[in-house]
């Protein structure tokens, strides 16, 4: 009985690939705000991202998924600078960052897109118009 190992990359591709935003709470209410990506379900990809959370460690909670879509290209992590669902997933945690900034509840401490980002409108539009 020989057996062949595959590695994630030869399997992945039958599983779809999304971009996902998340929330974590935290003491006294503090939100944080995350992005990660992956092939599968929305949970599970959050929860592998939440596993080894830097927030964790300081008294953050469970991550739960905010906003998230399919991507549009394939190729995965690999192909996002080109892909729109990419760039709606950038935008949405830019957002949902400065909403709970202006409640006075965010626990970032940075930008998710750096005011210095030449895509940093783009990545916001992009958001904007699935909102509308």
């Amino acid at each position: 009985d020989t057996r062949i190992e595959t590695t994630t990359d030869e399997v992945a591709p039958e599983k779809p690939f999304y971009y996902v935003t998340y929330t974590k709470i935290g003491p006294y209410g503090r939100v944080y705000v995350g992005r990660t990506s992956g092939y599968g379900d929305i949970e599970s990809i959050v929860r592998d991202r939440d596993s080894q959370h830097h927030m964790n460690q300081q008294g953050y909670g469970k991550a739960r998924p905010s906003t998230y879509l399919k991507a549009t290209l394939k190729g995965g992590y690999w192909t996002r600078l080109g892909d729109p669902s990419y760039w709606f997933i950038r935008g949405s945690e830019q957002i949902q960052i400065e909403q709970y900034r202006k409640l006075g509840i965010s626990g970032n401490d940075r930008n998710g897109i750096s005011p210095k980002n030449d895509s940093l409108l783009d990545y916001l539009w992009e958001a904007i118009k699935y909102e509308l």
